[in-house]
């Protein structure tokens, strides 16, 4: 189990040393693989799996990166964990106005937040006050890849769901990982690396 753990970490590692300019060979020799994609390109371990999906509107291209399934039993627990070592989503929108990424995911947030209320639905889920306002300690510009990004944490029952927007001219990618607390999940930290270290190889188109 350990040894997994450790060949997961030392592959992703080797994602830093990279740039958007890397050959194929290159990659190779270090047991990565790219995905390419009309907006954005990233890299991946080679033990892991990449699919791009049928997208459903209103996105127009998604990608999933799923990490290799592992079994964990965390010290004297009396539970495994089983399943994919990680799990990052990528999904494209148009962006005709070419808004930033803070003013587009606003938008798009609060849209859906207005959608669900009007059905009666639970708003726990989003990154909303009552007021219908952004909640500020639930966002944040941060960098990915070098790009300015807007995070929005959604309320996921036992973890947060963090999604990353980033605008790019036309489009804009929503990157979307699970935030796991250390005590539900025994790789939580490992997660956390990986996704920084995933999310950095990414190249904008």
């Amino acid at each position: 189990m350990k040894s997994g753990i450790k060949f997961l970490c030392i592959t992703v590692i080797c994602l830093v040393l990279f740039s958007c300019t890397t050959t194929q060979n290159d990659l190779q020799s270090e047991g990565l693989q790219k995905v390419e994609t009309p907006h954005f390109s990233i890299l991946y371990p080679h033990n892991a799996k990449a699919k791009i999906m049928e997208p459903a509107s209103p996105t127009i291209s998604k990608l999933t990166i799923t990490g290799p399934e592992v079994s964990i039993k965390p010290g004297d627990a009396d539970w495994v964990f089983q399943g994919s070592a990680y799990e990052l989503t990528i999904a494209a929108f148009e962006n005709p106005e070419q808004l930033d990424a803070k003013t587009w995911a606003s938008r798009y947030i609060l849209k859906e937040w207005q959608k669900a209320k009007a059905a009666n639905e639970p708003l726990g889920y989003f990154p909303v006050k009552d007021n219908g306002t952004l909640d500020e300690e639930l966002t944040e510009m941060v960098t990915i890849a070098g790009h300015q990004a807007f995070l929005a944490k959604y309320f996921g029952g036992d973890a947060m769901i963090h999604t990353y927007y980033l605008a790019k001219e036309k489009y804009l990618l929503a990157i979307t990982v699970i935030d796991n607390p250390l005590p539900n999940q025994p790789i939580a930290l490992v997660q956390q690396d990986v996704y920084a270290l995933l999310l950095n190889s990414l190249c904008l188109k």
